[in-house]
């Protein structure tokens, strides 16, 4: 997992619960931002955000074990939320018993994330905000509460502006895209792409509007673009047929947007991919 905030700050985390941090000229190790829990599986590390200098933040869980030892794949034995900030890591508290799948930091006291339940409840997913001491579930719009939400991605660009992706799921209906924007006081839903698309990145566009990367699906499009009123469908590069974007960042100060992801639906020869876009 790596994420960065300059060209000379950036993270790299290991499976094994180490960090690394590029400062320009070469990697150092910023030791272990967390510990493995005894009789804990494999750790899963979920989104990392780097935002300046040598703060931060980490999101992940590790596995719990069978009782032969062998790691119980999918099962969470301990979700963790982690912050560095003045050259160590401080465990930050998990909202409730939810799972923090995506998060977008601004700053020490205000991150926005997407957590899921962790148990059999019809809208699994949250959406809840840090303000430095403490969890806060922000309520998403009305609309939504008639149907089964999954909440994909999001990105905080400001306070005024954060935005989240996924898809809602409607008794006796097919499933339909859907886009959130936090306009400083509310979720607001602005115009939807056409029909059923699943959304699995966003990203600012640095003008107001968003970049959205999507699973191929029947021949969708695998990058979207919003201007905050219309839609338009990217052509991407024809090197991977197939193709889901997986992760989308915007280079901050330029129009420049990198994608990057795979095609899964081909097994074991699917193959990796690194878009940009000038």
């Amino acid at each position: 997992m790596i994420s960065a905030s300059a060209p000379d700050n950036v993270w790299i985390f290991g499976q094994k619960g180490r960090a690394w941090r590029w400062n320009g000229y070469r990697w150092r190790a910023t030791g272990w931002p967390y510990p493995y829990a005894a009789g804990a599986g494999r750790r899963r590390w979920l989104r990392a955000a780097v935002v300046s200098g040598d703060e931060a933040w980490v999101s992940g869980w590790d596995e719990g074990m069978l009782a032969d030892g062998v790691p119980a794949e999918g099962v969470v034995r301990r979700a963790f939320l982690l912050h560095r900030d003045g050259g160590r890591w401080v465990e930050v508290p998990s909202p409730g018993d939810m799972i923090l799948e995506e998060f977008s930091a601004l700053s020490p006291r205000e991150v926005w994330a997407i957590a899921r339940v962790d148990d059999r409840d019809v809208n699994r997913f949250r959406m809840v905000r840090w303000n430095g001491s403490r969890w806060d579930e922000v309520p998403l719009p009305a609309p939504l509460a008639a149907g089964t939400v999954e909440l994909s991605a999001l990105t905080a660009v400001s306070s005024q502006e954060v935005w989240a992706v996924g898809y809602i799921r409607l008794p006796w209906k097919k499933p339909l895209s859907v886009v959130l924007r936090w306009d400083g006081r509310r979720w607001v839903m602005p115009a939807q792409p056409d029909g059923w698309i699943y959304l699995t990145a966003v990203a600012s566009d640095g003008h107001g509007g968003i970049w959205v990367g999507a699973d191929f699906l029947a021949g969708d499009p695998s990058v979207l673009h919003f201007d905050g009123s219309r839609w338009t469908y990217e052509v991407p590069p024809k090197t991977v047929p197939a193709a889901t974007v997986f992760d989308l960042a915007h280079i901050p100060g330029t129009d420049r947007v990198v994608a990057a992801g795979s095609n899964p639906s081909y097994d074991e020869d699917a193959v990796g991919f690194i878009w940009t876009r000038r």
